[in-house]
């Protein structure tokens, strides 16, 4: 009867030990994805005000040029220019200058150790 009893008491033991296993991986698991996606969002609110910015300048610096050279179109068509090859230059280096660095911070994000 006591053996039993000692038996009935380590099977809940052991019952709520990987209850509360479960629990801490869980709650792990929801400190990493979340911690990873405030840093994706604001990475996003951080590059979407960068690009307002590069934009707001595009504009002025167009309309100088359109000043400086008496033309109302030819500013934009430079900017324009200027932007379209910088975007060339972005799209043939976006795998080591976006994708690896992004991934790699991720990964670092998800199993750092606290």
């Amino acid at each position: 009867m006591q053996e039993e009893l000692q038996v009935e008491e380590l099977a809940e033991t052991i019952r709520e030990h990987l209850n509360t296993r479960q629990e801490l991986a869980e709650l792990k698991a929801s400190e990493k994805i979340s911690g990873v996606i405030a840093g994706m969002l604001s990475g996003l609110l951080v590059m979407t005000l960068l690009f307002i910015t590069f934009l707001f300048f595009s504009i002025a610096a167009a309309k100088y040029i359109c000043y400086l050279k008496n033309d109302p179109w030819s500013g934009f068509a430079i900017v324009g220019g200027i932007n379209f090859a910088i975007a060339l230059v972005v799209l043939v280096f976006r795998k080591r200058w976006l994708s690896f660095p992004i991934r790699n911070r991720i990964i670092r994000q998800m199993f750092k150790q606290e």
